[in-house]
C-alpha cells in the first residue's frame, strides 16, 4: 500500500459510467467541467480491471455515478452484475430516477445495496425536468430489500430554511418513517451565504427536529462531518474512476487513493494551524470543502447547525449565529 493507508478508513470506489445526463440540474457541479451530452460509457475492460485491483485492495464500497448511470440502459444490470462477481460486494446507484419506471424496476430487483434517489425539495423543486410527485410515489411504493430505494440528496435553499420542519417530515412520512430523507444545502456551485434570519431559521429547525428525532436530521454533507467518522477518528476516502477509464491525471487507483489521503490530511493540518479554525468551539465537528479547502464563508452555517443540535439536546448554546 502506502504509507498514509489506514485500514479503518472507508475507502469507496466510484465508476462514473457515463457523463450524460438528460435532467442538467441548475445545481449540478459536474457541468462545470464535463460534457453532459457526451455518450461515452466506461468500458467492460476497465470496470472489470478496475474491480480486481480494488478488490485487491480492500475497497469497502462501490458506487455508479456520473452523469446519469441510468442512461446507459441495460448495461447498468450487466455491470452491477461484474461489481458483484468480483468484488462480493453490490454497487450502490446514484441517479435522478429520471429512468425509473416498473420495467427498470423489475430488472433491478437484488440488483444493488442501494437505489439513491435524489430527490427535490417538495415545495419548491429546484429542477422539474423529473415529476418529484411521481419519485416520491415510486419510492414509497417499492422501496424492500429487493429493491433498496432511498433517498439521495434533496437540496434546500436558504429562503426554504424556515420550511425545514415541514420539508423533512413531509419526506419522511412519505416512507413510513423507514428512512430519513438527506436534506442539503446547494455548496458545489450555488453557494449563497445565508442571512442571519435565516441562520436563525435553519438553528430553530435543527433543534425542533434534533429534539424529536435525536439524531442529526439531514446530511448537509459538505458542511457537517459525519458523527460516526468522529467517533471513529476514520476518514470517508471517495476515488473517482471516469466514463474514459482513468482516474482524473492520475495513472492508477493507487495513486489517485494515495493523492486523496495527501489532500485530505494536508487539509486537517492547515486547520489545525488556521487561528480562525482554533479559536472556533466546533473545530473537531468539522468538515473541508471537497476540492480541499478551508471555506470559511460556510461557518456560519456551521454554527447555526451546531448550535441547534446542541439546543435540541437541551444544551444551552452560548455562540451568536450573528457574529
Amino acid at each position: 500500500m502506502f504509507p498514509e493507508y489506514r485500514a479503518k478508513d472507508v475507502s469507496v470506489l466510484t465508476f462514473n459510467l457515463t457523463w450524460f445526463c438528460p435532467v442538467r440540474c441548475p445545481y449540478c457541479y459536474r457541468a462545470a467541467s464535463t460534457d453532459q451530452n457526451s455518450k461515452k460509457v466506461l468500458s467492460k475492460e476497465d470496470l472489470i480491471q478496475e474491480c480486481r485491483v480494488a478488490a485487491q485492495y480492500g475497497i469497502q464500497e462501490y458506487r455508479f455515478s456520473g452523469g446519469d448511470p441510468l442512461s446507459i440502459g441495460d448495461t447498468l444490470f450487466e455491470y452491477a452484475d461484474i461489481v458483484y462477481d468480483l468484488t462480493g460486494k453490490k454497487p450502490v446507484v446514484m441517479t435522478s430516477g429520471y429512468s425509473i419506471n416498473d420495467k427498470w424496476l423489475k430488472k433491478a430487483r437484488n440488483k444493488f445495496s442501494a437505489i439513491a434517489v435524489s430527490v427535490e425539495n417538495p415545495l419548491n423543486p429546484l429542477q422539474k425536468v423529473v415529476d418529484n410527485k411521481r419519485i416520491l410515489e415510486i419510492i414509497k411504493d417499492n422501496t424492500s430489500d429487493e429493491i433498496p430505494l432511498v433517498y439521495g440528496l434533496t437540496l434546500v435553499t436558504a429562503d426554504y430554511f424556515q420550511d425545514i420542519v415541514e420539508i423533512f417530515e413531509l419526506l419522511y412520512e412519505n416512507v413510513d418513517q423507514k428512512f430519513m430523507p438527506q436534506l442539503d444545502y446547494p455548496s458545489l456551485r450555488m453557494f449563497v451565504q445565508p442571512s442571519h434570519s435565516q441562520l436563525k431559521d435553519i438553528r430553530e429547525a435543527t433543534k425542533v427536529l434534533f429534539s424529536k428525532y435525536s439524531i442529526i436530521p439531514y446530511y448537509f454533507v459538505y458542511l457537517v462531518g459525519s458523527l460516526v467518522w468522529l467517533e471513529q477518528d476514520s476518514l470517508r476516502i471517495n476515488i473517482n474512476l471516469e466514463p474514459e477509464g482513468n482516474y482524473q491525471i492520475y495513472d492508477s487507483l493507487l495513486e489517485r487513493w494515495q493523492v486523496e489521503y495527501r489532500w485530505q490530511n494536508y487539509v486537517r493540518q492547515q486547520q489545525r494551524s488556521s487561528n480562525i479554525c482554533r479559536k472556533c468551539e466546533w473545530i473537531d465537528s468539522c468538515k473541508h470543502h471537497p476540492f480541499w479547502e478551508l471555506k470559511y464563508e460556510w461557518c456560519g452555517l456551521r454554527k447555526a447547525i451546531f448550535e441547534g443540535m446542541y439546543e435540541g439536546l437541551g444544551i444551552d448554546s452560548t455562540l451568536n449565529t450573528e457574529e
